[in-house]
């Protein structure tokens, strides 16, 4: 049946060359490793009669393995001319390529057959039949998803979010009489689970002096697929929650940022390999004269705040307002709000006194 669909090939290419000599050449698509060349010789010349191959054929079409090969031109019994040429090895190259995402891993391709193909001179020796291909996603060996058609001129798809702590691999298949195939590198992505950022943090002690460094990485011990240590990558900073850039990016296993104001700031952690990335939400406080008297903090929302503060009320007593000097700046009644949108940017403490509890907290007014 291979054998048809090559003459038929042949046939095309003396219907759509004319004028053209050859050697036209059909190269084999891996795991084939035959392909064939063929003249046409009434185009070579007036006085070209015949050819002869350097595997003896004297037929203007011939089956050649992976290699150089000549094809040698006659007229009559005169040597006219000797042509050089090169049967390849065409495959399957998806350009399959993996980043990480917050989301998951994605995987994408893009790509078909290579070095040749197709063209009046070079051509896969088979060509695969696009309806009969279908490029597999393999995720631990397994398929987990396919698509079809795929033409072997250009294969193109996109695969997001795929979860982190499996290896996943790209199988194409030609499923006609043709039989080509091609796997893609497989592709480790390390899961590294729930991180503990090992954080250290310098109040600031009223302008930018602060600083938050990164001592290392605990990795989740639970991981499915732990990456292997040193645990490498790039560490960036962002002020949060409005995510704008706050430091330097650093590489390697710590880092470690300076001159930063008080406020709430989120450490970012993208590994070197595959693996996914994490982050952490530290704090750097202002330092003040405020006493904290060892009693029981209470919850406040939403931090930072702009103009309503929020917390559990217990219906009774009343709340006090200090700024980062200890000075009594606002009051009101414990009902579980307080309006602090006159309040110039700092850092303060609520204090609750009487009715059923003396508790305190600190905020962050934006």
């Amino acid at each position: 049946m291979k054998n048809t669909i090559v003459l038929l090939v042949f046939c095309l290419f003396g219907q759509t060359t004319m004028a053209q000599c050859g050697p036209f050449r059909g190269h084999p698509v891996w795991p084939d490793s035959v392909g064939y060349a063929s003249v046409n010789i009434t185009e070579c010349g007036d006085t070209y009669t015949s050819c002869l191959w350097d595997n003896g054929s004297t037929d203007m079409f011939t089956y050649l393995g992976i290699g150089t090969h000549t094809v040698t031109f006659f007229s009559g019994t005169t040597l006219m001319e000797v042509d050089t040429f090169q049967i390849v090895q065409d495959h399957w190259n998806l350009h399959q390529l993996a980043m990480a995402t917050a989301m998951g891993v994605q995987l994408s391709i893009f790509g078909g057959i290579e070095p040749y193909m197709g063209g009046i001179f070079n051509g896969p020796a088979c060509p695969p039949v696009a309806d009969s291909t279908v490029v597999y996603l393999l995720q631990d060996g397994i398929a987990i998803d396919s698509i079809t058609p795929a033409p072997s001129d250009a294969v193109v798809n996109i695969w997001h979010f795929l979860p982190y702590g499996h290896t996943y691999q790209t199988h194409v298949v030609d499923h006609s009489h043709c039989g080509s195939n091609g796997y893609e590198p497989v592709v480790t992505a390390y899961s590294s689970g729930t991180v503990d950022f090992m954080i250290d943090t310098q109040d600031s002690q009223g302008g930018s002096d602060g600083s938050i460094t990164v001592n290392g990485l605990n990795i989740d011990p639970l991981a499915a697929l732990p990456p292997p240590m040193p645990f490498t990558g790039f560490f960036t900073l962002f002020d949060h929650p409005d995510h704008n850039p706050a430091g330097t990016e650093q590489s390697g296993l710590s880092a470690y940022w300076e001159n930063l104001p008080a406020g709430q700031y989120e450490v970012f952690f993208t590994p070197d390999l595959l693996c996914n990335p994490s982050s952490a939400v530290v704090t750097i406080d202002l330092a003040t004269g405020i006493k904290e008297d060892g009693a029981t903090p209470v919850a406040l929302w939403p931090q930072p705040a702009a103009d309503i503060l929020h917390w559990s009320s217990k219906g009774s007593g009343s709340v006090l307002v200090h700024d980062a000097q200890g000075r009594l700046v606002l009051e009101g009644p414990d009902q579980g709000q307080l309006d602090i949108s006159t309040l110039p940017v700092g850092i303060y403490q609520l204090q609750f006194i009487g009715g059923v509890r003396h508790s305190w907290a600190r905020f962050l007014k934006k």
